[in-house]
């Protein structure tokens, strides 16, 4: 055992930060449990979970091979550890593995995520709705000072510095910014909800960074799309991260169908939210004709959405076709987003 844990100290020391100087930091160790699911089965899960309890208890600390070697006497001395006398319990992150994972991987992730604090908390998607319902209600109060109230579908503040308006493409901010602007109460009550609901397990489970590349990708991805298929309308509104938070989900759904619970109606609910809204969307565009406000950025968003998320999203026990499926949606989202860039930046700029 003690040979085997000095091999393991080694191999963490090196993926902690490149280098083997004796130290794990706790941040780099709480990354590499989370990341590599085959290590319960090298060491075995209590030492697993203790090692992740340890990490979750002081994220400034550091770990050394006799403290590692110490921990592992310990669990030999019991049956099952420390940890032993405590019964399973259906925590918050339980339930978010539910959601955005299969049955397969799910079982040997929760068993050493029970004791899982959710430190750093989800808070990239909580903090952005905060953000997105304050500009709307800021919008709100402005308009109403213009005698405009804000209905259901709108109308958006079209004249502040956010809004995507296409006289104004040289304001690159506003590729991204258009996302805290919202064309009436429908509009942001729909994205607020579909983003926390989807997007906080996505975040618990797979980090927030990742969510954050996948939606912000969506969002950038919707306006540029926007400012080449549809180049004389206003972009207001999420819906291109939000998509992409859809697809991400329907990727996962699709490509574990056998292994998930509820696959058809999990598939159901997503197309119905998906179609909802579309739908809602195509609707003010043909019988609003004034509407200055378009919604083009859903299929752009979801395209997004379904690459990214077999790019970034974690794949817990990858097949040889899922490897190239990697490589072929890779590839094609980079080439699609250069397509993109440069087209706009030679329409902007040449």
């Amino acid at each position: 055992m003690a040979h085997l844990l000095a091999e393991l100290f080694e191999r963490l020391d090196y993926w902690d930060d490149g280098f083997v100087d004796g130290y794990v930091s706790h941040v780099g160790l709480r990354r590499i449990v989370l990341e590599a699911p085959e290590l319960g089965d090298q060491i075995g899960h209590t030492l697993t979970r203790l090692l992740l309890a340890r990490a979750e208890t002081n994220l400034y600390g550091r770990l050394t091979l006799p403290e590692l070697m110490i921990m592992g006497q310990e669990v030999n001395r019991g049956p099952g550890g420390p940890q032993a006398h405590r019964g399973p319990r259906k925590t918050l992150t339980s339930a978010a593995v539910t959601i955005a994972l299969p049955r397969e991987e799910r079982e040997g992730r929760i068993h050493y995520l029970s004791q899982y604090s959710c430190r750093p908390p989800p808070a990239f998607l909580l903090l952005l709705s905060l953000a997105q319902i304050g500009v709307f209600v800021y919008h709100v109060l402005i308009l109403a000072t213009r005698d405009k109230v804000v209905g259901p579908d709108g109308p958006a503040y079209t004249e502040g510095p956010l809004i995507f308006d296409p006289s104004k493409k040289k304001e690159v901010w506003r590729f991204l910014t258009y996302m805290f602007v919202h064309s009436g109460y429908f509009h942001i009550i729909f994205n607020i909800l579909v983003q926390l609901m989807l997007g906080l397990p996505l975040e618990m489970v797979h980090r927030w960074w990742r969510v954050l590349l996948i939606y912000l990708s969506g969002v950038v991805g919707g306006s540029l799309t926007v400012a080449l298929t549809d180049p004389h309308s206003f972009l207001a509104g999420a819906s291109g991260g939000v998509y992409a938070l859809i697809a991400a989900h329907l990727a996962n759904v699709v490509a574990n169908w056998a292994e998930m619970e509820f696959a058809a109606l999990r598939l159901l609910t997503f197309l119905t939210l998906a179609g909802v809204d579309t739908g809602v969307a195509v609707y003010y565009r043909l019988t609003e004709v004034e509407t200055q406000v378009s919604y083009a950025a859903h299929i752009a968003g979801a395209v997004v959405g379904l690459l990214l998320g077999i790019v970034v999203l974690r794949n817990l026990r990858e097949l040889k076709w899922e490897r190239v499926l990697w490589w072929a949606a890779l590839l094609t989202f980079l080439g699609l987003g250069l397509i993109a860039l440069l087209w706009n930046a030679v329409q902007i700029f040449g």
